[in-house]
Formats: structure tokens, sequence, C-alpha cells
């Protein structure tokens, strides 16, 4: 088959015989499992225990005590008949319609298990998925099998399955075995029935009873079926005069003869019925010697079987008719299904013979053939994970290396406050701040020009500083205000924004993992916002001040003033304020635009001191990740060298 060539390139020492292939295979997985079985592995996954656990089970087949002969064919092709002929039981369900639902296996048995049949059942477990389950299946399954099958202590299916026994009469064979659509009744996963060791069953000979190959359930592909032909050391292939080999029976041959898994000695059976009792027998003969060389040729040709195997023509019906039920013979027929029981007796007695003689070795054969494609196929699995592990350690990397650059981009990131100020001004002029302001001026100096008469100069340097102090407590800006509210929503929209651009920036080039591990975050310092325009006048002036800014000398500040003096001096200090208006709203906005820049300087630090701390964190996290990756490659490349791939 095709992978024997790489076999071969692999084990370029196993091309002797059986015997040094079996001894070398044995030294080779000796040395591997005593090696892994119980290594610690780093970062260790299911695949590397699967490997293990498929190794071990390959190498302990070697020492199986139990041969199993599987009996295969299409529906109705007779498969059951011949299992009771086998068995010299009626141990298998024999039906017009589909009858074996589940996997049966026949052995002898003494005591307590004789005529017994038990079957096992699964614990009834809670699954999150179905894949867990039918994981979960496949496991508990190989775990009976390697009990049955001796290879095993039943201590290892201890906890995991439970049991049911009972006589294994034709109801309950019926009950247990058959399909039955209208009962609700969970079949088992497996079963086994215990008879005497007459006939074709010894100490080591077990039958294994398979569902027709395109019954229900192997249409339905059941993997523990598979599982189950995997295990097989010999097989008999059941055709039928009645039964063509149709498509299901052509996949289950071509999966069977090509796995790499199963290379076990094949028989081809025909089941003879004579329906044509009506035709000369020569024309019988012919279609009958059609038939089985076209079974034959399939097997051959088809499925590129080159290894001889034999094929017979058996009359199932009479067989075990005369062996079970004798008494329903017809008298005058009875010589005649005599001499063909005699011969198939014969058969029987000559295949027994040739399987006690040959049986190990064809064992031996079935092992090594198994743990070579084992063994393909743990390489296989190995060189996968070993590329998955680089392609995980090239996307560490690319992850280090961001996080630096994610860093760099804030410190190299220039947030520009001009659209910010643009806003600024235009919240000024939407509240109509100097609108505002002119007014409050006009309506605070317009209380004090009421006298109608004279003034003195005293008491004008009253209203002036009265006047001034009113003016300096002209509060526009304050932290209810619209103007400092929108402020800090402006200036949050900015930073958010500048946050959001580096971070996009920083998915683009490093994809989703890095983006979904970043939770930084940073919030304004609001409080940096000057709260008030700064007061238009000195909160206090003394006696030069307002002389020198009413022209005024010390001998005339007693002087009177008349009231269109009075208004003057009032108006000219309104003036005076009304053009420090602009002035003290530029003032606030380079107030603003300072604070700007220190929110700014406390944004950043913030930030890279959060982006130091999240980037020591995950390159510690990964770097480890790297480490136990690379022991992990390095343990998986050593496996490989210990498989022989080279």
């Amino acid at each position: 088959m095709e992978e024997q060539g790489g076999l071969k390139e692999i084990f370029p020492l196993l091309n002797g015989s059986t015997k040094q292939g079996k001894d070398e295979i044995i030294a080779l997985l000796d040395n591997f499992i005593s090696n892994y079985r119980n290594k610690r592995f780093y970062y260790r996954n299911e695949i590397l225990d699967q490997i293990i656990d498929k190794l071990s089970r390959a190498r302990k087949e070697f020492d199986a005590t139990r041969f199993f002969v599987l009996i295969v064919g299409p529906l109705k092709s007779g498969k059951s008949t011949f299992v009771n002929i086998l068995s010299r039981a009626r141990v298998s369900p024999t039906d017009v319609l589909e009858c074996t639902a589940i996997p049966t296996i026949i052995g002898k048995a003494e005591g307590d298990h004789l005529h017994k049949i038990v079957s096992f059942f699964p614990k009834n477990e809670q699954f999150e998925t179905e894949e867990e389950k039918i994981k979960n299946d496949e496991e508990l399954f190989d775990h009976i099998i390697d009990v049955l099958r001796g290879i095993e202590p039943s201590t290892v299916i201890e906890g995991q399955v439970k049991t049911d026994i009972c006589e294994a009469t034709d109801e309950n064979i019926n009950r247990v075995i058959m399909i039955d659509k209208e009962c609700d009744e969970k079949k088992p996963m497996i079963a086994t029935i215990g008879v005497e060791d007459k006939g074709f069953i010894d100490d080591q000979i077990m039958i294994i009873d398979m569902p027709g190959l395109d019954g229900k359930d192997v249409n339905d592909r059941n993997p523990l079926y598979q599982r189950m032909v995997e295990r097989a050391d010999f097989i008999f292939f059941i055709q039928s005069s009645t039964s063509a080999i149709n498509e299901a029976t052509n996949d289950f041959l071509n999966w069977l003869l090509s796995n790499r898994l199963t290379k076990v000695p094949l028989r081809l059976i025909h089941n003879y019925h004579e329906s044509l009792y009506f035709i000369h027998d020569s024309i019988t003969k012919q279609i009958i010697d059609r038939q089985i060389s076209a079974g034959v040729k399939c097997i051959r040709e088809k499925f590129n079987v080159t290894h001889n195997f034999d094929n017979y023509v058996l009359n199932f019906a009479k067989i075990s008719n005369y062996l079970m039920s004798p008494n329903q013979i017809k008298d005058d027929l009875s010589p005649d299904i005599a001499e063909n029981v005699n011969q198939y007796l014969s058969l029987e007695k000559q295949i027994v013979e040739s399987l006690k003689k040959e049986r190990q070795s064809i064992k031996d054969d079935n092992c090594v053939h198994k743990s070579k494609g084992c063994i393909l196929q743990s390489i296989e699995l190995l060189k996968n994970l070993s590329i998955s592990i680089s392609d995980r350690i090239k996307k560490i990397n690319e992850v280090l290396l961001g996080i630096e650059g994610f860093r760099a981009q804030y410190l190299a990131r220039d947030i520009s406050f001009a659209q910010l100020m643009e806003t600024v001004s235009k919240i000024l002029v939407d509240e109509e701040i100097e609108k505002s302001l002119l007014s409050s001026i006009s309506n605070a100096t317009a209380a004090y020009s009421n006298h109608a008469g004279e003034i003195k100069g005293a008491d004008l340097m009253k209203e002036i500083n009265n006047l001034a102090l009113s003016y300096s407590n002209f509060t526009q800006v304050n932290a209810n205000s619209k103007v400092w509210m929108s402020l800090q929503e402006c200036t949050k929209t900015l930073f958010d924004q500048t946050y959001s651009d580096i971070s996009n920036s920083a998915s683009s080039f490093l994809g989703n993992e890095l983006s979904k591990e970043i939770s930084i975050t940073a919030n304004i310092n609001h409080t940096l916002f000057p709260t008030a325009f700064m007061a238009f006048c000195p909160n206090y002036y003394d006696i030069r001040e307002y002389r020198r800014f009413l022209g005024l000398n010390n001998k005339l500040s007693a002087k009177h003033y008349s009231y269109q003096e009075h208004r003057e001096y009032l108006y000219r200090f309104k003036a005076d304020c009304e053009n420090l208006v602009s002035d003290k709203i530029n003032e606030y906005k380079c107030a603003v635009k300072t604070a700007l820049s220190k929110i700014r300087d406390e944004w950043v630090k913030d930030i890279l001191a959060q982006l130091e701390k999240y980037s020591n964190e995950v390159r510690e996290i990964r770097n480890e990740e790297k480490t136990q990756l690379l022991q992990q490659q390095s343990s998986i490349n050593q496996m490989l060298h210990e498989l022989g791939f080279k």
C-alpha cells in the first residue's frame, strides 16, 4: 500500500523477517514509552497524551492473550447464522429483518459467566458537547476491548462502566442484541456471551459478531464499530447468493483494506442458498462460481489485495439446522445434509488447526503492522504539533515586538489642540460670554451714575473702588456652567479618539490578540481647567492708584465734582474695562491651553505608566509561554527522533 514506501524509509531495518520486525518494534516502543509515559511535559496538551496512549496500547497488543475473529458482511448474508455455527449455540439472533445492533463478543467461559450475557454501558455523565461524549465513548470502548483482549486488568474500567448480567436465553439475546425500533431501552456499547469450547472457540479464540455493513448504525459510520474492526486479528467476510457486494460493503472493504492500522488475514465465505433448486446443477454451479469470482475479483483487484486468501462455499442453513436442530430435518434429506456438515466440520477443523499453528505469527504480523501505522500517525501528529508550536512562537514574538511598537506610538504621538481651541472659541461665542460681560459692566456702571448733584472726590474714588470690586466678581465660567461642561466633554473626546487611533493602528499590525489584551484607561484631570475669568481690576486700589487713574492730585482729593464730571469719570473707567474684556477672554483661552498641556502630560504619563506595567506583565507571561513551547518543541523533536523520523 501507499504508506509502505514511507515505512521503509522510516524503518529501514524492518525489511527482514517478521521476528526481526517484531523485536525492533517492541524495543522502539518500550524505549519510547519508558521515556515519556510518566514524563511531565511543559505546556502539555491532549495530543501528546493521545500519542503515548496509542503507542502504549500498540505495545500491549503484542502481549494479548485473546485472538479476535471478526465476522462481517452485508445485511442478511448469514453472519449471525455462521456465528451460531462456530459457537455451537444460538448466541446471535437470526431474523428476516436486520438483527444485530451492537458488536457482540463470544468466547469460552466457565462457572458464573457460562451461558451469560454481559452488557457494558457507559455510566451516565453530562458532557458539554456531543464531541466530548463521542471522545469519551471511544476511549471507554477501547478500554473495554483492552480488558476483554487480556492486555489490561478490569480495574481500568471500574467506575466508568456499569454492567448488566443475564442468562443467555433467546429472549434476552433478542432484547440485548437485536434492533428493536419500538423499544426505548438503551442498547449497551458492547456485549459478551460465554459459551462452552465446542467447535471453533477455544481458550484464545473469540468471535466478534458485527452489525451488517449496510445496516443503520454502520451507515451512520459509528466510530465504535470501526475501532472494533481495528482490533481484529482475523476476518471472515460473508458473501451470500442473495446479497450483493453493494456500495456500503465496498466502502467498508475499501476502508478496511486501506487502513494503515488493519492488515489482517481475510477469508471469503460464500453462503449458498438453494433458491435455484429447479435449475440444473451445472447451471447453478456456474451462477455460484460467477458470484464467488466477482467477490474474489472485487477484493483482489478493486481493493488491491495482493496476498493470497482462501474462499469457501457453505450452506449455512443446512449446517446450522443439522448441528443445532437435527429433529427439524426431513429424514430423506438427512444423509445428504450430513455429508455437507461433515465437509464443513472437516474444513472447520482444518481452519482451527491452521489458526492454532499460525495464530502467533498472524498476531505478530498484525501487531507489527498496527504499530507501524500507529507510529506513522504519531509522527504525523507530532510534526503538525511542532508546526503549530512554531506558529505560536512566531505570534508571541510579534506580540512582544508589537507591545514595544505600541508604546513607542504613545511616546511619539503629538496631540494637537488646534481643533479643541477652535471649539473653545466657538463655545465662548455661542454662550455670548463677551456680550454678557459687556452688559454686566454697563448695568453695574449705570447703577452708580444716578447722582443729581455734585460729589466729593473721596466719594467718587469710593464709587470707582466699589465698581472695580463689582467687575472683579463677574464669574462667567465655573464648574456648573455650560462652558465648563462642554470643555470637559470635548477634551475627553479628543483624548479618547487619540487612544482609539493608536489602538486601531496597533491592531492592524498585531491582529486581534493584542487588542483583546489591552485594557488601559486614563481619566481627564478636569480640575486643571481655569474655573473663572481673572478680575478686570485689582481687588484693592490705594489712593495713589486712583489719583493716577483719575488724574487727581492730593490737593484735589476733597474737590467736589459736578454731575457731568461724575459720569465722565465713571464711563472712563467703564470704557477701560470694556477694552479689557477681549483681552481677558484671550487670557482665559491661554489659560485653557496651558491647562490642556498639563492634562495631556498627566494623561500620557498615566497611559505610559499603565502600558509599562502591562508590557512587563504580558512580556513575562509570553516569555514564559515561549520558554515552555521551546521546551515542548525540543521534546517533540526528541520524540520524533526516537520514533525513527529523519
